[in-house]
């Protein structure tokens, strides 16, 4: 255990922050590698989006590198029951044109978020709990929730707040910047989408001013685009650096900041039906729900190995749904132990020693170097005698295919939009239940009544420590029965030129307000 645990505190250590200095008027230049498609920052809930939503916004909450809720517009917050959650804003905020903030633009927003017409994926994810908004006074708001909800504070983060004024706004009048009037620390004057968004720091934030007068985020998708923009000087920060360039990038003085990333890779099998389509014996069957089987998997993979060989410092090994220092981890759980004798000890026992074959289904466009970590996978499975093939499908035509249930085993990934292990279990591990939002992406159709319970119960709880105490649980429970198989977690790796530092988050955002000179 000590070993995965050193790994994330020297991960850590890479991504130091130099002290705060006076606000410059220098100009930053960003390239990212995630199209956003909007300034509304109620219109897709998307990683990039939500990004360059917090240039211009603020919500009541926010989050730390480690996504822990922090305060925002909302200097303190407290459940006053269990459906019952009140806010205190911050006095003498005001918008970037002059207005000051009341409780009334709060309420506002969150009327607003759910709703917007045409959007491609909801801000109702976060708001869909919330029965009723009342507004105290200009400062206070309490937020009533149909049932308790233990994480409406860090939920809170991902609303925007909007002037009361622009609550019909169209999502035009934000791209065209008629509407883009925020709290924020920058104010945009220039959007091109798909290509750019310009910022200047806005003279009214009520937090310490950003030490760039500009900032330009460029949207850069190609990999060694991006990296060549920063070895240029065309650029003075960008993400996702490939691990390939890493070494380039240093050596030329420029500076590499990583951080721990809440998206889980990991290897879901078909765990439901007698017969699955691409897993078979010679006497028929699907051996994937023999808990035996699904052991001597995990226990034939060697994380560690993935994770120094084919990601080459993008990826630290998993042994469960989040890293640690996050809500609702275990303990108690360390790395699945790679010990391929016991693998086939289990197959053995299980009765399928070298009678099953497999394919493992992945994405060819989506994840990091998913084709050679499949195929190293399966040569492992290979190794303790599961005949193992790999199929890689084009992203669309994969999910369609996960839909259909047309897979056995496949390779996908999950990031934790609370900080809490609980919505990562309950969306890829608990039972299918579209009525309590639970097992939308369990593609592998696992259930546990033991685990949905659990869930349940923390799904309900307030109070931090005992919630913190049942996910841990739920976390033993679903690894112990290998309802999933993490694989690594994502690390996320940002170049930054020569005098430039920032914190590494591990939501994978770039904010031009954290990044400073050294």
């Amino acid at each position: 255990m000590h070993t995965f645990r050193a790994l994330i505190v020297a991960v850590a250590v890479l991504a130091g922050v130099a002290a705060p200095r006076p606000a410059s008027a220098d100009d930053l230049k960003l390239g990212i590698s995630a199209a956003f498609t909007s300034l509304d920052p109620h219109f897709f809930v998307a990683t990039a989006n939500i990004m360059i939503s917090r240039y211009m916004f603020d919500a009541l909450t926010s989050t730390n590198e480690r996504q822990q809720v922090v305060p925002a517009l909302a200097e303190s917050w407290e459940a006053k029951d269990d459906l019952r959650w009140e806010f205190k804003l911050r006095p003498d905020v005001v918008f970037s044109d002059g207005t000051p903030l009341t409780a009334n633009d709060i309420a506002a927003s969150l009327a607003r978020a759910p709703d917007v017409e045409g959007s491609p994926s909801s801000f109702a994810l976060y708001t869909r709990s919330i029965a009723n908004v009342d507004v105290i006074d200009p400062l206070t708001l309490v937020i009533e929730t149909a049932h308790p909800n233990p994480t409406l504070p860090v939920e809170m983060s991902y609303i925007s707040i909007i002037p009361e004024k622009l609550r019909n706004a169209t999502t035009d009048a934000f791209n065209n910047l008629e509407a883009t009037i925020g709290t924020g620390p920058f104010i945009p004057v220039n959007y091109v989408p798909n290509d750019h968004v310009e910022f200047v720091r806005n003279p009214n934030y009520w937090g310490p001013a950003p030490e760039w007068e500009t900032a330009t985020v460029r949207l850069i998708a190609n990999n060694g685009a991006r990296s060549a923009a920063l070895l240029a000087g065309d650029v003075d920060v960008i993400d996702a650096v490939p691990p390939a360039d890493i070494e380039r990038i240093q050596a030329s003085d420029n500076t590499i900041v990583s951080a721990v990333s809440n998206r889980v890779i990991f290897v879901g099998l078909d765990q439901e039906r007698d017969e699955s389509p691409f897993v078979s014996t010679p006497d028929g069957g699907n051996p994937l729900k023999n808990l035996l089987v699904r052991k001597a998997l995990t226990h034939a993979i060697d994380r560690e190995a993935i994770a120094a060989r084919i990601m080459k410092g993008a990826a630290l090994p998993a042994g469960q749904f989040l890293p640690d220092g996050f809500f609702g981890v275990s303990e108690n759980l360390d790395l699945p132990e790679y010990d391929p004798e016991m693998a086939r000890a289990l197959l053995e026992e299980s009765g399928f020693a070298d009678k099953v074959k497999l394919t493992i289904t992945g994405p060819s466009d989506r994840y990091l170097n998913a084709s050679q970590v499949l195929q190293a996978i399966a040569q492992m499975f290979n190794r303790i005698g599961v005949e193992t093939g790999v199929e890689m499908l084009p992203w669309s035509n994969y999910v369609s295919r996960l839909r259909a249930q047309e897979i056995s085993a496949f390779f996908g990934g999950w990031g934790s939009v609370t900080g809490e292990t609980g919505v990562s279990m309950l969306v890829t591990t608990g039972t299918v239940d579209p009525d309590r939002g639970s097992g939308g992406g369990n593609r592998g159709r696992y259930s546990n009544p033991d685990l949905d319970a659990l869930l349940a119960e923390a799904a309900r709880t307030i109070d931090n420590d005992a919630r913190n105490d049942v996910l841990a649980r739920a976390s033993e429970l679903v690894i112990g029965d290998v309802g999933l198989m993490p694989i690594y977690f994502e690390i996320t790796n940002w170049g930054l030129r020569d005098g430039l530092t920032m914190q590494g988050r591990a939501d994978q955002a770039t904010l031009a307000a954290s990044i400073r000179s050294q």
